[in-house]
């Protein structure tokens, strides 16, 4: 699909805000059987700095990021009650901010989950279990593009989590941990 929206909108001083909002996305199945399953999902976005949408709702997705340009590869296999999945994700800023720099960052995703919905049973301690434990690890960089050799810096991430679905609505609950490494940083 490719979906694509401008909006011009009036400024407050009467100037003419104009930006657009660019996306492909593709996404297929490549192998789904009763216990197994394989599938890839590869998008690319493009947002521009000044482009505004009609709700104007700040978003975590990071294909709607404003002032920037994401090309992103996942793949997930599932075999039985484990699944695993990878993530590729580049993003890059369109125009520098206010000094100069436009930063850039790498992000490389791997996951694992495991499915135990059918351990739900007819006594009530196994009805609270969760449907399924997961877990992720990111590594990446982020280089700033601002004019300082050797700018760049090391991102890392792990989670741990449980999700719980019902017919009424579903649970998340998930702890997380983030680490970046300044690149400018002297090794001795």
């Amino acid at each position: 699909s490719k979906p694509m929206s401008r909006l011009d909108a009036f400024g407050t001083n009467g100037t003419i805000s104009d930006g657009a909002s660019e996306q492909d996305h593709f996404s297929a199945w490549l192998w789904k059987s009763d216990s197994s399953s394989f599938s890839v999902d590869a998008a690319r976005s493009r947002v521009d700095a000044n482009y505004r949408d009609l709700t104007d709702v700040s978003t975590v997705d990071p294909l709607l990021t404003r002032n920037r340009e994401t090309q992103q590869f996942r793949s997930k296999l599932g075999i039985d009650r484990v699944s695993f999945s990878f993530l590729h994700r580049d993003a890059s800023a369109l125009s520098a901010d206010g000094n100069g720099a436009r930063p850039r960052q790498t992000d490389f995703e791997t996951g694992a989950g495991l499915d135990i919905s059918d351990l739900h049973g007819a006594n009530r301690m196994t009805s609270l279990l969760p449907d399924t434990l997961w877990v992720a690890w990111d590594r990446g960089t982020i280089e700033r593009n601002d004019g300082m050799a050797g700018a760049q810096d090391g991102a890392s991430k792990a989670a741990v989590g449980a999700t719980r679905n019902w017919k009424t609505g579903s649970l998340n609950v998930s702890y997380w941990q983030s680490q970046i490494q300044d690149g400018r940083a002297s090794s001795s």
